[in-house]
């Protein structure tokens, strides 16, 4: 008895080589939407964190300063004078004055934007910090902007004018992501009213927050805060 082997036909071939690619791209297209998905959860669990960072940071330092002042840059805020500046003010820096005032040796903490990155991801945004800053017997900020030593709290959305996300006021010149509030007074600001019992100076912050995430998947949220000091003088 003559034995016969039988091979594989060419359309059996074709036909098998045919479902192995369309099973290939069904896992390759599965792979790339459960990856797509983790960048995302990725960048929002990233956001969620950065924004709990910043808002209780925020208010910690807010609800402990003895005053607060707002500057347009970090420049100013280096440069400050006690006194100087009168509320309301917009910028993006803000300087909180804490742990017995502006005397040698007093402390206070400072919040800055920096200057436009991407970290690689070709995605421009603004660095926002955090530092603590101590003064001299001239009522000066002794760290120079070199030696701050700095705490990223967040990333800050690039408008499309190519500057910060800002909050404006009406004045198209006064813009930044702090806004400083006068204390309340019975009747207006007239000094022959009395302040408010409980009325405190108040702080507002507002911008857009963004994660820069993974292979470019970004997420973002606005951030709109408001506190006040608790210093019942200021």
């Amino acid at each position: 008895m003559k034995n016969k082997s039988r091979g594989f036909t060419l359309v059996e071939i074709m036909l098998a080589g045919v479902m192995a690619g369309v099973f290939l791209t069904f896992c390759t297209q599965f792979f790339l939407t459960q990856l797509n998905q983790y960048y995302l959860i990725s960048g929002n669990s990233k956001l969620s964190e950065q924004l709990r960072t910043f808002s209780k940071y925020m208010e910690k330092d807010v609800h402990n300063s003895l005053e607060f002042y707002v500057f347009a840059d970090l420049s100013s805020a280096l440069g400050f004078t006690y006194a100087s500046t009168t509320f309301p003010k917009v910028g993006n820096c803000l300087l909180l004055i804490q742990e017995r005032g502006m005397v040698e040796g007093g402390r206070g903490v400072i919040y800055y934007v920096g200057d436009e990155c991407n970290s690689g991801t070709k995605l421009a945004y603004y660095p926002l910090y955090r530092a603590l800053v101590t003064f001299s017997a001239a009522k000066k900020i002794v760290e120079a902007a070199s030696v701050l030593n700095q705490l990223v709290i967040g990333h800050l959305k690039k408008s499309t004018n190519s500057h910060v996300q800002l909050y404006s006021t009406t004045s198209p010149a006064a813009s930044g992501i702090f806004y400083a509030t006068e204390r309340r007074r019975f009747g207006g600001s007239n000094d022959y009213f009395p302040y408010i019992a409980g009325g405190r100076h108040g702080l507002y912050v507002g911008t857009t927050l963004m994660q820069p995430g993974l292979k470019l998947k970004v997420t973002e949220t606005p951030c709109n805060f408001c506190f006040y000091s608790r210093n019942p003088r200021f």
